[in-house]
Formats: C-alpha cells, sequence, structure tokens
C-alpha cells in the first residue's frame, strides 16, 4: 500500500499500460511460437506420408525423444547410429543416404576359344572382366578334368555422392501478384555418379 501512496494515478496508468504492452508482447511470442511448432509438426506428418516418394526427405525435431522414435521407424539407421555408439541426446544432426544401384547393361564375353581346347581336352583358362561407370567384376573361366568353372575373383563397387545444401527459388509475394521476390528457401540436391539417391536428414530446430 506505501508503494501506491508513493504513485500518483498518472503514474500508475502508465505502469499499467506498460505492463499490459509487455503481456501483449508475450502473448504474440508465444502464438508466434505455438504456430511455428504446429507448422514444423505439420510438415513432419506430411514428410512422413510422403516418404516412399521422396528423394531428399526432411525431419525437424527439437527433443531426443522425437530423434528416438524417427530412429525406431529406420531400422537401418538405427543400426548404423548404434554401431557409431553416439549417444542420442548428442546428435545435433543426421544425414542419411541410400544408394541403390542396379545395372541394367547386357553384355556377351566371347568364351568361343575355349572349345578348342575342350575338344582337345587341354585345360585352358580365359579371364574376363565386366564394367560399368561404378561396378567392376572380374574373374576367369577355366577348363580342367573334363570340369568347366566360372570363378569370379573380384568385386569392386565405388562410387561417389553429395549432397548438396543451397539456396532455391525466392518465395512468391502474394501481395504482389505471385511474383518471386521473397526470401530464397534453402534446399539439398543430391547427386551421385551412378545409381539413385535416397536422403533422409534428420535436422535438430535450436
Amino acid at each position: 500500500m506505501w508503494l501506491l501512496k508513493l504513485l500518483n494515478f498518472k503514474d500508475l496508468k502508465y505502469l499499467i499500460i506498460i505492463a499490459l504492452f509487455g503481456f501483449g508482447t508475450y502473448l504474440y511470442q508465444q502464438n508466434k511460437e505455438l504456430k511455428k511448432e504446429n507448422q514444423r509438426t505439420v510438415n513432419n506428418y506430411q514428410t512422413a506420408l510422403k516418404l516412399d516418394s521422396l528423394e531428399i526427405a526432411i525431419f525437424k525435431v527439437k527433443k531426443d525423444k522425437e530423434i528416438k522414435e524417427l530412429l525406431q521407424q529406420n531400422k537401418e539407421l538405427n543400426s548404423l547410429v548404434k554401431k557409431s555408439k553416439v549417444k542420442t541426446k548428442r546428435i545435433q544432426g543426421l544425414y542419411y543416404q541410400k544408394i541403390s544401384y542396379i545395372d541394367s547393361l547386357k553384355k556377351t564375353i566371347n568364351v568361343t576359344p575355349i572349345i578348342k581346347y575342350i575338344r582337345d581336352s587341354t585345360p585352358y583358362t580365359i579371364p574376363w572382366r565386366d564394367s560399368t561407370t561404378c561396378l567392376d567384376i572380374r574373374g576367369k573361366l577355366v577348363y580342367r578334368n573334363d570340369s568347366l568353372n566360372v570363378i569370379i575373383n573380384k568385386r569392386e563397387f565405388n562410387n561417389e555422392t553429395v549432397l548438396i545444401k543451397h539456396e532455391g527459388r525466392r518465395k512468391k509475394v502474394k501481395w504482389l501478384l505471385g511474383l518471386r521476390l521473397g526470401p530464397r528457401d534453402i534446399t539439398f540436391t543430391p547427386e551421385s555418379k551412378c545409381g539413385k539417391n535416397k536422403v533422409i536428414i534428420i535436422d535438430k530446430d535450436k
């Protein structure tokens, strides 16, 4: 009460205005954070629904619990993380890349010369090699003691991949008839020497 005696009505009015302004600012920030959180949840849900058809899937997480849930849904990724022995609470982002490569190129290796040696019952070996941009398979065709064997002594797969984080197209500004004059989105583009990339990004929001 003694504080009220020191303040006149005008001072009290200003204090109330400042308090209301402060409370309004607090509510505005809370509402802004809530909208941001709701948007993050919606984006994660939509990404999960489209996961099989997306080349790049990005999940935004804030809590270690969310990372654990995403890991439980992906056994292969979970196995890799466990193998690394990195604690979940220390993870800030995961860039998981799955590469599939099917060689559809048909190639004929001519082994006709060995027919002569088979007819003459003479042991003979023909080396052969089948290779593409990323895959190299080598072996030999061996005829010995009336037995013909294909021996593979090398299988080598080498691929180079990169995940490029870069600026995308500008956002559309509605009140300017949809012209792209807004800030640029950050986007990711995968590239590899061969095969198709499928990338899942689990990024921790700060």
